[in-house]
């Protein structure tokens, strides 16, 4: 998935691209030659079917952690479950240092971590110890190209879609009803909902980039199409749509279009 600017739907709907918040007064002007915006230090990026937070080098590991904490506070729903990778650059970090920050993940926002991408050789073997992935590098993603003619029919559901509940789809699922927030739909294809989406969907869960997600009112708390991720803005949920949305990949991002 590309870092580039938010990209919204024409009310208002989901970005793909992640900013972290921080507080500003820890910048230190005898360190950095300009002011850094530290909301926009770590950086969150939909990757490998989850999470790439990416630490700065030139912010301090405090401050990283301030604004990483702050912005992760502020949507804890879209974090829920996810799995992460941290990408910590050349930081060399203390054992208790790693060990404190998983355990905050886990304990906190209940974000699993499953890869740490380090050049530090010490940080890779903590990782290790810890059973997560190690990383010299960010690994390049390879292609599922799941093709289109091997997704199953259809899946029908009609009724709404409750809170706490999963509904999954080896092909296509249509809802005939709502998805409520905090219910989650899976789709080996493209995912139509008759009604208000307001939960978790995936469509393309093997890999298909080329699946989409439509709704009469699509106001999901996140969407997954592929291995890209894209979730609800801030300030929450924009009003009801007057028309139909769909949510495609295009240019590597999650996009939200009238369907």
């Amino acid at each position: 998935m590309l870092d580039e600017p938010r990209l919204e739907s024409p009310d208002g709907g989901l970005t793909s691209t992640l900013e972290a918040a921080t507080d500003e007064s820890r910048t230190s002007p005898e360190r950095l030659e300009a002011p850094l915006d530290l909301r926009n230090a770590v950086r969150f990026k939909g990757w490998r079917g989850g999470l790439l937070v990416t630490f700065p080098a030139e912010v301090d590991w405090e401050g990283s952690l301030d604004g990483l904490f702050e912005r992760m506070a502020q949507a804890r729903d879209f974090w829920e479950g996810a799995p992460c990778t941290l990408d910590l650059g050349a930081r060399q970090l203390a054992p208790e240092a790693l060990a404190a920050l998983l355990d905050k993940l886990a304990a906190d926002f209940d974000l699993a971590v499953v890869g740490v991408i380090s050049s530090d050789e010490p940080t890779r073997q903590l990782a290790l110890r810890r059973g997560i992935e190690a990383h010299g590098d960010v690994p390049v993603p390879t292609s599922k190209g799941t093709a289109a003619e091997e997704v199953p029919v259809a899946r029908y559901l009609k009724g709404t879609v409750r809170s706490g509940m999963v509904v999954e789809a080896p092909g296509h699922l249509v809802v005939l009803g709502d998805v409520n927030a905090g219910a989650e739909v899976r789709a080996g294809g493209d995912i139509v909902v008759f009604g208000t989406l307001r939960g978790v969907a995936h469509a393309g869960a093997a890999g298909d980039l080329d699946a989409r997600i439509q709704a009469l009112n699509l106001r999901p708390t996140q969407l997954r199409i592929g291995d890209l991720i894209a979730r609800a803005p801030d300030g929450g949920q924009p009003p009801l749509s007057k028309f139909p949305e769909k949510a495609v990949v295009e240019d590597g991002e999650i996009h939200v279009v009238p369907a």
